[in-house]
């Protein structure tokens, strides 16, 4: 009987045994397992990271390039009003014809114009000009204003006034340039 008591204690202590072998394999199974998710997980985070990371930079580039669209439209805009500044002809009669009505408008009486020989630049010539106009200041201011709103792109160079001896009258020196596109 002690024979068979003995057999039966070994059987129990072996099916311990054999539980808590197998308790053991399902902790590292279970851990096997844990693991490989966990690995799982910080690759999917990495991942996410690197997607953020991309959708930074392109919304980056987004912005850059809407920014750049603006800015192609406001110098489209630019061109469109500078190239009816410049017309694709010097038009030198027009021009002529424009400064005469300036100068009446402003009282003042045309003496002399003057054309040097056309500078050729990057898509553009440009026409240097000499004027030469008799009035008083507050009649040139006036010219000054009209020049401004004048549909030609004029460039003026140098200006100098040479007194006649009345009183603020005299003649008015320009040294301007105009332009014209290849």
């Amino acid at each position: 009987m002690e024979n068979r008591m003995n057999r039966n204690q070994l059987i129990k202590q072996n099916q311990q045994k054999l539980k808590l072998i197998f308790l053991a394999l399902l902790v590292i199974a279970a851990g096997i397992c844990f693991l490989r998710q966990f690995r799982a997980y910080q690759s999917a985070q990495q991942l996410l990271e690197q997607e953020l990371q991309r959708q930074h930079a392109v919304s980056k580039h987004l912005a850059s390039a809407r920014i750049l669209g603006e800015r192609e439209q406001q110098l489209a805009a630019k061109l469109s009003i500078l190239t009816q500044l410049i017309p694709d002809e010097a038009e030198e009669e027009q021009l002529l014809l424009g400064l005469q009505q300036g100068l009446q408008l402003a009282g003042m009486r045309f003496m002399q114009l003057s054309f040097a020989e056309r500078i050729s630049r990057d898509g553009f010539i440009e026409i240097p000009l000499q004027m030469v106009f008799y009035g008083n200041n507050e009649q040139f201011k006036s010219f000054l204003e009209y020049l401004q709103s004048y549909e030609r792109a004029l460039r003026i160079d140098e200006m100098y006034f040479t007194a006649d001896g009345e009183k603020r009258t005299g003649y008015f020196n320009l040294r301007a340039s105009v332009f014209a596109i290849l």
